[in-house]
């Protein structure tokens, strides 16, 4: 990527946020359909700037949590981070 940045708990909070309602399936075994509020993926692609050879998006949470995305996948209505859940 063309800028790599780690992003702060409150600097993510002053990014563009979207809600929708979708299907969730853990890797902890557990799925749910839930109104999801977070940083859509779009924006921390147009941030960091993937090379165009990029063929994976990794992100890591503070606390140990990641997620692997195939970067093709960039455009779909993914969040990065949840920020809220049924808005709690």
């Amino acid at each position: 990527m063309e800028n790599p940045v780690t992003l702060s708990y409150d600097h993510v909070k002053a990014m563009p946020k979207k809600e929708q309602i979708t299907q969730h399936y853990c890797i902890q075994g557990w799925s749910g359909v839930a109104k999801w509020s977070g940083v859509p993926m779009r924006e921390i692609l147009a941030l960091v700037k993937p090379m165009p050879e990029a063929r994976w998006v990794i992100f890591w949470s503070g606390k140990g949590h990641g997620a692997a995305r195939r970067a093709g996948s960039k455009c779909r209505p993914s969040f990065v981070t949840e920020r809220t859940v049924n808005a709690a």
